[in-house]
């Protein structure tokens, strides 16, 4: 199935796709540890959410009508967020906190870099970009990515 954008009523598909997609990202392992399925949906649940408000959340579905694979874009201006953004979210990391409390000096460190790497000129961020483990290498990824190609 091609590509469609998704809305708020995907966002906890969409989290729990993506949790299972980085459930073995050695950065997310390193920072929340081996086993932190609630941890990743509760973030991923966050940065979707800011999305279909601020972006553009794209999803291909198998031959089931089961979500197989879904990226997230954020236009230019929203990467990284601004303070106002990033206070909509404090409910949410003290959640995170209470969960994970050790890790978040590096889930801090850890985002504030990669917010640091953002080219200063507008562009269009591929804040995230999952596909179900039992689905990957079968192009859906590329898929996504060329149903973003294109923005300016």
């Amino acid at each position: 199935m091609p590509p469609e954008r998704l809305g708020s009523a995907e966002v906890d598909a969409v989290a729990a796709l993506l949790a299972r997609a980085f459930a073995d990202d050695p950065l997310l392992v390193y920072v929340l540890g081996p086993r932190a399925a609630a941890e990743l949906r509760l973030i991923f649940g966050a940065l979707v959410r800011d999305a279909v408000t601020q972006g553009e959340v794209w999803g291909v579905a198998d031959g089931a009508a089961t979500l197989a694979a879904a990226a997230v874009w954020l236009p230019p201006g929203t990467s990284p967020p601004g303070l106002r953004r990033q206070l909509r979210h404090a409910a949410g990391w003290a959640r995170l906190a209470r969960l994970q409390p050790r890790a978040m000096p590096r889930l801090l460190r850890v985002s504030a870099a990669l917010d640091a790497l953002h080219p200063p000129e507008p562009h269009w961020f591929l804040s995230l970009l999952g596909v179900e483990p039992d689905r990957r290498r079968g192009g859906l990824g590329g898929e996504l990515v060329r149903a973003g190609d294109g923005r300016t």
